[in-house]
């Protein structure tokens, strides 16, 4: 029996082209790359096995994904979204576990013209460069050139499907000919492609405080920069996020901004202030997001090293500080 891996999103498009895969006797196995901006998650495992494939395997991939959205080699989407990059990385790592599975082929859920930028014929084709006859892409198979896999009966070209386009029509026909009931909601794409998120990365990459821990920290909460510091200051805009700040901080053995009336948001400064006009301005911003309005907050910090009283910044000017 021949073997596959199954570049697995999760989504219905993964899932369908598992699943049409492995119905010609094909062992097929998923796997789904990790990086800061698409984690782990326990639905993938749901979705895989109520589609009848078998449970993801999770492949951390951030060192080789930051290297590529330093510098894009075919450019960002809208934002700080290196589609094309992304999408070649993650054929590419493919490829090299495919000795390590004892697999002969991967297979994709790529669907023609359904992302313009990344699903292209051009941009399919740029992906593969030498994998073109290890890589197979069941959905839109017929629309394109016909492979070695093909050629050598390893896989029926006449059971493979010939989808283009953003409707879904032909895949929810699918996922019911293929009894393929539970699969999650077209997402809106990945967090990369979000202006002010992509905004806030580009940012990171200029000042090289990209890291895995400060990724997922502007992901879940309010995010500033200071021109004047160069620095982005990370606050909270809940409990739970006050909660995430202060875990990640007492982690790292950082120091963190707080009202000790804790009527507001915590801050921390992805680098520490280096004096004491800059630790002030810090505890003024801080100030600004308490519930407390109109009088002096006394703002300390978490290694009590220090405290402060600040009056808060107006509106606009704290709005000339947030990423949009």
């Amino acid at each position: 029996m021949h073997r596959a891996l199954l570049l697995f999103s999760g989504g219905l498009d993964s899932l369908l082209a598992g699943r049409i895969i492995q119905d010609q006797n094909i062992d097929v196995i998923p796997i789904k790359f990790v990086t800061p901006f698409f984690e782990p998650d326990e639905s993938s495992r749901v979705y895989a096995r109520e589609a009848g494939l078998k449970e993801p395997i999770f492949v951390d991939i951030t060192k080789q994904f930051f290297n590529i959205l330093k510098r894009p080699k075919y450019g960002f989407g809208k934002a700080a979204n290196p589609c094309i990059d992304c999408h070649k990385l993650m054929i590419e790592e493919c490829v090299s576990l495919m000795g390590d599975f004892d697999a002969s082929f991967v297979v994709t859920g790529e669907v023609l013209g359904e992302r313009p930028m990344s699903q292209n014929k051009s941009s399919l084709k740029a992906v593969i460069e030498q994998y073109e006859n290890i890589v197979l892409r069941p959905l839109s198979a017929k629309l394109l050139g016909e492979t070695a896999l093909e050629r050598a009966k390893i896989v029926n070209r006449e059971l493979l499907e010939g989808i283009s386009g953003r409707s879904r029509k032909r895949q929810k026909e699918l996922a019911k000919l293929l009894n393929i009931r539970k699969f999650p909601a077209p997402a809106g794409g990945c967090v990369l492609t979000e202006k002010q998120f992509g905004n806030k990365i580009k940012k990171l990459i200029d000042l090289e405080m990209l890291n895995t821990d400060i990724c997922k920290l502007i992901k879940r909460s309010r995010t500033l920069f200071v021109e004047k510091y160069s620095n982005i200051l990370i606050t909270g805009r809940c409990e739970s996020e006050n909660q995430m700040i202060q875990d990640f901080a007492n982690e790292k053995g950082l120091v963190y901004f707080m009202p000790k009336n804790d009527k507001g948001s915590y801050l921390l400064p992805v680098r520490a202030a280096t004096d004491e006009e800059e630790s002030f301005f810090y505890a003024k911003i801080t100030a600004s997001f308490n519930d407390e309005k109109g009088k002096e907050i006394e703002i300390v910090l978490s290694d009590n090293s220090q405290s402060f009283y600040a009056l808060q910044l107006d509106r606009e000017e704290i709005n000339k500080f947030l990423f949009t």
